[in-house]
This record gives structure tokens, sequence and C-alpha cells, in this order.
């Protein structure tokens, strides 16, 4: 197998690390418009914070719906397939709780709500208070 990945030059280093380096660069600018928006579209309420916007590239959403829930649980890690499944769950007008946090649609059908899971075998009512 090395001998055959020896002989195989259609990746030019050069060129593998020019585009590492166009990706990195595409990140932080994600990053980065992802946290100006967040500023118009996470909402503090009393029991969480609100996504009052989710038409956003997947890109874009995924980094807003991770900076929501790092408001709600600081400590919150969650990682590819775990925020999919998430986000996907929440597209579908669904709940999902997600390290401590649940999250679903928002009581007025506009965004979603993301607040601290009640406690385990509490009642995890979507009509809470907003």
């Amino acid at each position: 197998m090395r001998q055959a990945l020896q002989g195989f030059d259609a990746v030019d280093p050069l060129i593998a690390g020019r585009s590492a380096s166009a990706l990195a660069e595409a990140s932080e600018a994600l990053d980065w418009i992802a946290m100006r928006e967040a500023e118009a579209v996470l909402v503090r309420v009393p029991a969480g914070v609100r996504l009052v916007q989710t038409d956003y590239p997947p890109a874009l959403l995924r980094r807003l719906l991770l900076l929501a829930l790092a408001r709600v649980q600081s400590d919150i890690t969650v990682r590819g397939p775990a925020l999919d499944r998430l986000l996907q769950t929440l597209q579908r007008g669904g709940q999902a709780m997600i390290g401590d946090v649940l999250c679903g649609p928002a009581a007025d059908g506009q965004g979603w709500h993301l607040r601290p899971a009640p406690p385990r075998g509490a009642s995890a009512r979507p009509d809470a208070a907003e």
C-alpha cells in the first residue's frame, strides 16, 4: 500500500497547503459572521435563549446553534453527528435534549427555544414560559 501511495502524485503538497489555508480562512470568516449575527438573532429570554431566525446556510446555522447552546450551558461540547441530528430534529419541528439543554420550537413558531433541561424525571413540557 505504501508503495502504491508513493507513486501517487495527484496531490501536490503546495496546493494542499494552500487549500488548507483557504479552508482555515473560510472557517474564521464564518465564525466572525456567526458572532455578528448572534447579536441580532440570539435573544435571551427568561427561560434560556431563543434563536429567532433559522433560515441561514447550514454552516452558519450550525455555528449559531453552537453559540446558543453555549449561552445555555457554558461547558457544553457538541460535535459532528450529534449537532447534525439536533439540527435535523429542530428543522422538522421536533424537540431534543443535548447535554443539559432542551431544544425545541419556540411557542409562537418563530425560531427555536433552548433552555436548561428540567431535572431528570421532571416534565419537559414545551409550553413552558418563554
